[in-house]
């Protein structure tokens, strides 16, 4: 189960450094890279990265 949480995050991590290089919607993609990395971290039982 851990695997796939990890993987999915990976995949939210991926989409909002892809949906970051569209100019103007580049501000909203710090949250969902934000998320990405917090649910890897969660799924590997880590303290969040970047807080």
């Amino acid at each position: 189960m851990k695997g796939f949480i990890y993987r999915t995050a990976i995949r939210i991590k991926d989409y909002g450094e892809r949906f970051g290089r569209i100019p103007i919607l580049g501000l909203l993609a710090v949250p969902i890279i934000g998320l990405g990395l917090a649910i890897k971290s969660w799924a590997l039982n880590q303290t969040a990265e970047g807080f």
